[in-house]
């Protein structure tokens, strides 16, 4: 996956103003919601940039290492 396309599906997940979201719950102790995202691209590519290359949109601040490449999902 190149570089572009994953910034491109980090911005559509991060800014709200492209990303529509519905409280589908609520209770005393929280709410949930559902957020949905129209990304033209396939799945199979869309998949890859989050779960294969997340070192490419994660922020390294947000690790222990420091470096987002150490992330993986089986």
């Amino acid at each position: 996956m190149s570089r572009p396309v994953c910034v491109l599906i980090a911005a559509l997940l991060l800014f709200p103003s492209s990303a529509r979201a519905d409280v589908i719950s609520r209770s005393p102790g929280g709410f949930t919601v559902r957020t949905a995202v129209t990304i033209a691209d396939s799945a199979d590519r869309v998949f890859g940039a989050l779960v294969q290359d997340i070192g490419m949109w994660w922020d390294p601040a947000h690790t222990f290492s420091r470096d987002a490449h150490n992330l993986w999902l089986a």
